[in-house]
């Protein structure tokens, strides 16, 4: 993942979930930082590295990871499900379509669109994020109940 994009999702999350704000704790020592959640959580989804894997590479312990992990797969559907989430509509569609004819892939997009039903396509990428949080909690004892996508 390019480091704007990273960036980009982790200043998001922060902004939107106080939890990934750096705090200080009753001794007035500065907590975990949003890097260091944000990090376990990534490592965690993209790799499938198990919470208690990340305390001596990111110095972060078990529980926070999963709860770091928890919290981050809840922000990111809430602040970018209603962009990245859905279906495309025609603008979308026409901006993809023309994208890919000036790559040399012309119709690319369209013969994707046809073999798929309605919301078939977003439903599967949502519940196959789900699907990795709730393995990743059940290898680690933690229970998932939260729905994100809804579907």
């Amino acid at each position: 993942m390019r480091r704007p994009v990273f960036l980009r999702i982790m200043n998001t999350v922060e902004e939107h979930d106080d939890y990934f704000v750096q705090k200080r704790n009753a001794a007035s020592q500065l907590g975990l930082s949003c890097l260091q959640k944000v990090i376990a959580a990534f490592r965690m989804l993209a790799y499938g590295v198990p919470a208690d894997a990340l305390d001596e590479y990111i110095r972060i312990g078990e529980s926070t990871a999963l709860e770091a992990l928890r919290k981050f797969v809840v922000a990111v559907v809430e602040v970018f499900g209603p962009e990245y989430l859905r279906m495309p509509n025609e603008q979308d569609t026409a901006r993809l379509l023309a994208t890919g004819a000036s790559r040399g892939f012309p119709g690319m997009v369209g013969s994707i669109l046809q073999k798929v039903e309605d919301r078939d396509l977003i439903a599967d990428a949502c519940r196959s994020l789900e699907v990795t949080a709730m393995d990743i909690f059940a290898r680690n004892g933690w229970q998932f109940s939260n729905r994100l996508c809804g579907l």
